[in-house]
């Protein structure tokens, strides 16, 4: 039970990157030790704004 928790908390990392390389600035990064909130928080805002989420 252990092993599968780990494994999901990787694919969750790594979900959160590709997210991040896909709408930041930031194709290159490689752990999200690397990434801000504030670069979190600049992705999602150019995730919205690409499929008109916001208003």
């Amino acid at each position: 039970m252990k092993k599968a928790k780990k494994e999901i908390k990787i694919l969750d990392e790594i979900t959160l990157l590709d997210f991040i390389r896909t709408f930041s600035l930031y194709e290159d990064v490689k752990t999200l030790a690397e990434v801000s909130t504030k670069d979190i928080i600049t992705a999602c805002r150019h995730f919205a704004n690409t499929y008109e989420i916001l208003n």
